[in-house]
């Protein structure tokens, strides 16, 4: 990691959730390399530890806070301590997703567990409402923030098998707006990222990475080469969604799915009607 010559977070403070591992970690890279100090953060301590290592040796500013996302004092901690040691909070960006669980427990809805159900709720939804509630006071002083929330194409379209996940995205994209309505007046700005088809390396980029799914992909993605989205693709839309150069974007939903959300799945008629009208 090196610092970019742009250095549009200069002085700015980040919160990534799950930036231990899998996509976080180059969402942390990418806004400590505009200069920003970021605090990353998860259950892993080697893990974080090594990210804020990296990110250092880089010449960038990074602190590790351990915390559980399913306990509201971690989450409490969490932003406690980073006002503590940089005074603020400028961009939060909820990124955290229960993908063990996910991948573990889900299943379809008349056989999900409540507790399965629950579960995947408490960290993927709870979790980002009760981090915007602490982060918020220090927004509204300084009359000035950004809240980016990682969504997924599961909460826009059904998708089989991941009843609770796809709940929690959809609820995820409600939140943002409601966020914006209630304090888009008061400088603080709430977006929503739609994620496609991103290769990372925790359990979902390796299932993405099975030959059945890459085909299935490949039917509905209409980038070139039909290819899948890589975290620097996510990374590069949450620093445009943080920027001051979005000063003027709030309450959206900024799909970034190589256009999976964007073609109907619909069979071509348009021949029938060729054929209809001679």
């Amino acid at each position: 990691m090196s610092r970019s010559g742009s250095a549009r977070f200069d002085g700015k403070v980040v919160i990534v959730t799950g930036s231990t591992k899998g996509l976080g970690v180059q969402i942390v890279r990418r806004f400590a390399a505009e200069g920003a100090s970021v605090v990353v953060t998860g259950r892993t301590e080697d893990d974080g530890h090594r990210v804020v290592a990296e990110i250092g040796g880089g010449g960038g500013t990074a602190m590790f806070v351990k915390a559980d996302l399913a306990v509201r004092s971690d989450i409490d901690g969490l932003v406690g301590r980073t006002i503590e040691r940089f005074g603020g909070v400028h961009v939060l960006v909820n990124n955290a997703a229960p993908i063990d669980v996910i991948a573990e427990s889900e299943a379809p809805i008349l056989t999900e567990s409540d507790e399965t159900f629950e579960s995947i709720l408490r960290i993927g939804l709870f979790a980002p409402v009760a981090l915007v509630k602490a982060v918020l006071p220090s927004m509204l002083r300084a009359r000035d923030g950004a809240i980016v929330n990682i969504s997924s194409v599961a909460g826009v379209q059904g998708t089989s098998g991941v009843p609770a996940y796809s709940c929690m995205k959809g609820a995820l994209q409600a939140f943002t707006r409601q966020v914006a309505t209630e304090y888009g007046t008061e400088g603080i700005r709430s977006n929503c990222i739609v994620t496609g088809p991103i290769l990372t390396d925790n359990i979902t980029g390796m299932a993405l990475r099975h030959p059945l799914v890459v085909k299935a992909f490949q039917q509905v993605l209409l980038s070139r080469d039909a290819e899948m989205g890589c975290p620097d693709d996510i990374a590069e839309a949450c620093l445009y969604l943080s920027s001051d150069g979005a000063r003027f974007v709030n309450g959206i939903l900024l799909p970034v799915d190589g256009g999976v959300t964007c073609k109907s799945t619909l069979p071509d008629i348009s021949a029938i009607f060729t054929e209809a009208t001679g």
